[in-house]
């Protein structure tokens, strides 16, 4: 089920902005979380796409200009 979902979230060519569109949101966060977390053989390639999406530099980015104090909350729990 984990390479389900990122074929998935892989296929979707706005899932980058999507996705910082719903870092408010602790289970979508939760969710890349796990991937790289929980999903065994399947971790490097999430990592691996992670890296290929500068997922982390956006991360880091979002993180240095938003104000909302909930959404540095879920950005610090991801990248930590």
């Amino acid at each position: 089920r984990p390479q389900e979902l990122i074929t998935y979230l892989k296929s979707r060519e706005t899932f980058k902005n999507d996705f910082f569109r719903h870092l408010d949101s602790t289970s979508i966060t939760d969710v890349l979380y796990r991937l790289i977390a929980d999903c065994g053989e399947q971790r490097s390639q999430a990592i691996k796409w992670y890296q290929d999406i500068n997922l982390i530099d956006g991360l880091i980015e979002q993180l240095l200009t938003t104000e909302s104090a909930y959404i540095q909350m879920n950005i610090v729990n991801l990248l930590g």
